[in-house]
C-alpha cells in the first residue's frame, strides 16, 4: 500500500506597513483642508496683533524637554494633530497658538495663551459621540464651523483612556510654555486685555491673581 505524502503548510508572509508609516496610522483623518488652513493663517496673524504678541522665528517643541518614551510622544502628537484640525474648523485661533498652529505661528513663551477649556470640552464630545451626530455646546446649541456649516461628530473614541491621554498631553503642552497650573483656571478677561492694550498693567480691578490676558 502506497504511503501518503505529508501535507506541507505554506505560511503567507504578513503584510508589512509601508516605509515610514505605522500600521493603523491614518494621517488623512487629521488633514486640514486648504481653505481652513488659509483662514487659520489669517486668523492667527490677527490674533497675534490683537494680543500684541511677537512670533517665534522657529517652531518650538510642543512638549519641551520632558523625558518621554517614544510611544508617549507619538500618542501626544496624535492628539495634537486632532486638536489642530478641530480648532481650525471652529476658528479657535488662540488655542492654535499653543499647538504651534497649523502653519507655525507661535508667540514667544511665556506669553502663549492657554487653550480654551470650552474647546477641549467640545473636542472630547466631537470624538466621543457617535459619528454623524451634530456637535452641540454646553447649552445644547449646534456648533458651527467658520464657514457656517454645522460640525458633525466623528466618533471613534470608545476607550475612555483616550480622554486621559488627551488631557495628559494638554498638561505637557502647557507645562512646556511655563504654565504649570499652580492656580485655578480662568478664562481670559476682555476688560483686562483692553486695559493692558491701553497701557494699564493693573487689569480690570476684579479679584484676579494677575490680569487675565
Amino acid at each position: 500500500m502506497a504511503k501518503r505524502k505529508a501535507l506541507s503548510v505554506v505560511r503567507r508572509p504578513r503584510p508589512q506597513p509601508k516605509s515610514g508609516k505605522r500600521s493603523g496610522f491614518k494621517p488623512h483623518l487629521h488633514a486640514i483642508p486648504q481653505r481652513y488652513l488659509d483662514a487659520a493663517n489669517s486668523g492667527i496673524e490677527n490674533t497675534l496683533q490683537w494680543l500684541r504678541l511677537t512670533q517665534t522665528p522657529s517652531l518650538r517643541n510642543t512638549i519641551g524637554n520632558r523625558p518621554l518614551k517614544d510611544n508617549s510622544k507619538r500618542t501626544y502628537e496624535k492628539h495634537f494633530r486632532g486638536l489642530r484640525h478641530f480648532c481650525s474648523i471652529i476658528g479657535d485661533y488662540e488655542s492654535l497658538l499653543m499647538l504651534n498652529g497649523p502653519l507655525g505661528k507661535t508667540p514667544t513663551p511665556p506669553f502663549v495663551p492657554s487653550m480654551s477649556s470650552r474647546t477641549l470640552f467640545l473636542y472630547i464630545s466631537y470624538k466621543r459621540l457617535e459619528q454623524g451626530r451634530t456637535l452641540c455646546d454646553e447649552s445644547g446649541s449646534p456648533v458651527n464651523g467658520i464657514f457656517g456649516n454645522q460640525v458633525q461628530c466623528v466618533g471613534g473614541w470608545n476607550d475612555p483612556n483616550q480622554v486621559q491621554q488627551l488631557l495628559s498631553g494638554v498638561v505637557a503642552l502647557h507645562a512646556a510654555s511655563g504654565e504649570t497650573g499652580t492656580g485655578r483656571y480662568e478664562e481670559k478677561c476682555l476688560s483686562c486685555i483692553q486695559k493692558c492694550q491701553n497701557g494699564d498693567s493693573v487689569g480690570c480691578g476684579f479679584p484676579h491673581i494677575v490680569p487675565c490676558i
